[in-house]
């Protein structure tokens, strides 16, 4: 991480004396406080006791466990009298394993749960016991992007998109996705988790689990081993992780990747690094403010950094592109959107360190204002569907995804009207498409072109052979309905095909990404 300038807790804040050091034995799981920023408590045992201190989850990258702190300054640490050194650990996918206890916090009445990953030397066979925090924060979310979007399950779709056109790969930077994170380092990571789907499951796994239970954890699922330079010391024979240092030889496969922001019209600079951004004029001593004991306008700054080093194996060459162009999907045109739209969030003059645009989306309110160049103005129903879960495929929240576009069979009833669009000449069209989820169903989608009606789109979940018959009845119900849904007709299909039907709102000025967003909390269902 780079170097930062002094962050200071206020007296009233900090609760140990002058020159008195206090270790850093907690950090808690986030959660929100009164101002709905994100919070943690971090825990500091002192000379004679042990204090609770509430900070914002953007400094965790400062917060190292059992090293000390003295007068405040939480951005400068110190190691304590135990024998430590640096370390190369390689993690065994068939060693890892996960450990939960409940635990009285040292010096407290607090109570927490201990969660840690033990693992051993694959030569040695010398056991390594390394803490959840420092997995979360060196290999699912190495930099502050990702540490927000960990507290936002199933919304990366609305930052950004990775596209497969052809042989070409392109990273779409949505008006959400800030412009102090346009950096190599953060794009390669999301390249990386893009390109390692086990990673991905992990990471969404943490993020809705903390979202159901309010606690950071997850299992391990990656099968390839993974070699980190660590901080540890040796105990009863016994490697224990203080802090990962670097997550080495982390292999890119992609050699060019086009990306895309609408903020890359306002200067000709082709290279990623070199974006024009707002910064804050920073003393050289900054005072943290009172707002959750622990925000400041210095985290802005702090975002950029990387929390911990990822040492990339890769001849990856980013290229950024400014020309407006026409999104395409298995190289036919589905609409057009202009990329470099001139968008950007109210300027605000007390920030708190909290991360930009991030706690609107995950209440679900994202600004409206920052979508409004961007709402697709494809009015085909089907192709934005189908490109939607197109998206979430390639984000990695579904798998195996098959679409089919159809016109729709005047052999299933005599009811002709809905067969038809309103000239009474053009045959409506259905798509239907299926899917694995991340929970390993399988699940399926029909939707029907709307033009005057208003049809819900229909999710199911199914088994691979009942999924015909049960498209079949459906067709067949809103023909004979005249483009209509029969809750008790549909409750007798669900309990026939013993499968769980929900359905999806229409909503004709929501765009690409916000669609994204409300399709996968809806499949997150099965």
């Amino acid at each position: 991480m780079k170097k930062v300038k002094p962050l200071i807790l206020p007296n009233k804040v900090w609760p140990f004396d002058k020159d008195e050091y206090a270790k850093l034995i907690w950090i808690g799981d986030p959660y929100r406080d009164s101002e709905k920023q994100f919070v943690m408590d971090v825990f500091f045992n002192g000379k004679n006791k042990t204090e609770k201190i509430v900070l914002n989850w953007g400094l965790l990258p400062l917060l190292r466990l059992q090293r000390s702190y003295k007068n405040g300054i939480i951005s400068e640490s110190f190691s304590g009298s135990d024998e430590v050194s640096i370390m190369k650990i390689k993690i065994e996918p068939c060693e890892t394993l996960y450990y939960e206890k409940d635990v009285v916090i040292q010096g407290t009445a607090t109570k927490g749960k201990s969660i840690i990953f033990k693992t051993k030397q694959k030569k040695s066979k010398q056991k390594i016991i390394i803490p959840i925090i420092e997995l979360i924060r060196g290999l699912l979310a190495p930099n502050i992007f990702l540490l927000y979007r960990l507290l936002e399950p199933n919304t990366l779709a609305a930052y950004y998109q990775f596209e497969r056109i052809e042989k070409n790969l392109n990273l779409n930077l949505f008006s959400t996705f800030d412009n102090k994170y346009i950096r190599t380092s953060i794009l390669k990571d999301l390249l990386w988790l893009f390109e390692n789907q086990e990673i991905m499951d992990m990471f969404a796994q943490c993020s809705m689990n903390h979202f159901k239970d309010s606690r950071l954890f997850f299992k391990w699922k990656y099968n390839k081993p993974i070699s980190i330079n660590a901080i540890a010391t040796v105990v009863n024979g016994k490697i224990i992780v203080r802090e990962i240092r670097s997550i080495n030889t982390k292999k890119i496969n992609e050699e060019v990747v086009h990306v895309f922001h609408p903020s890359f019209k306002k200067d000709n600079n082709n290279q990623i690094d070199k974006i024009a951004i707002n910064t804050y004029d920073m003393s050289d001593t900054l005072l943290l403010t009172n707002e959750a004991n622990g925000s400041t306008r210095f985290a802005d700054e702090l975002n950029v950094s990387e929390l911990i080093y990822q040492d990339y194996e890769d001849i990856l060459k980013l290229i950024r592109e400014k020309v407006e162009r026409e999104d395409l999907l298995g190289g036919n045109i589905v609409g057009h959107r202009n990329v470099n739209a001139d968008h950007s969030f109210e300027k605000v003059e007390e920030v708190t360190a909290t991360d930009t645009g991030g706690q609107a989306v995950a209440k679900a309110i994202l600004l409206e204002k920052s979508f409004e160049d961007e709402i697709d103005l494809v009015d085909d129903d089907l192709n934005k569907l189908k490109r939607t879960l197109s998206i979430l495929q390639t984000n990695g929240f579904i798998n195996e995804l098959h679409i089919n576009i159809s016109d729709l069979s005047n052999d299933l009833t005599k009811n002709k009207l809905f067969t038809t669009l309103d000239d009474g000449k053009t045959n409506r069209k259905y798509l239907t498409a299926n899917f694995i989820t991340r929970k390993l169903n399988y699940v399926e989608i029909i939707e029907f072109e709307q033009e005057s009606k208003s049809l819900s789109t229909l999710i199911y979940q199914c088994s691979k052979n009942s999924e015909k018959l049960i498209s079949i009845a459906l067709i067949k119900l809103a023909l004979e309905n005249n483009g209509a849904w029969n809750n008790k007709e549909l409750d007798v299909i669900q309990k026939m095909y013993n499968c769980k039907i929900i359905k999806a709102k229409h909503y004709k000025k929501r765009s690409i990404e916000k669609n994204s967003i409300y399709f996968s909390s809806k499949i997150n269902e099965f």
